[in-house]
């Protein structure tokens, strides 16, 4: 089975929200949150501190995520955006929060 990997760049609770809604209706099957720690994260224009959702499914909801937000699929972003950090690739420029407290806190910076 094939799982497919998801980025979203967002900017309101709404779209937020919305996304919950689709791990709570099966679409995903999990998301979590995180935030641009540099400009140009994947190649693209973001801002800094840009709330990033990555989510994970197991069919191809593009359609779906991108009447959200735009949203690119992780398997055609560059290999020059990742880096390996302790065995596991991650995408650079990006600030992975490590507690509740950390997620909280970039969930109540959207708008």
């Amino acid at each position: 089975m094939e799982l497919f990997a998801w980025l979203t760049p967002i900017h309101t609770a709404k779209e937020f929200s919305a996304l919950m809604s689709l791990v709570e209706e099966g679409t995903l099957e999990e998301l979590f949150i995180a935030k641009t720690a540099q400009a140009g994260v994947a190649g693209e224009a973001w801002e800094v501190e840009l709330p990033l959702v990555f989510s994970f499914s197991e069919h191809d909801c593009k359609d779906k995520l991108n009447f959200i937000a735009p949203t690119r699929l992780l398997d055609e972003i560059d290999e020059i955006y990742f880096e390996e950090i302790e065995g596991e690739f991650t995408l650079k420029g990006v600030f992975y929060p490590e507690s509740q407290a950390q997620e909280d806190a970039i969930i109540k910076q959207l708008i």
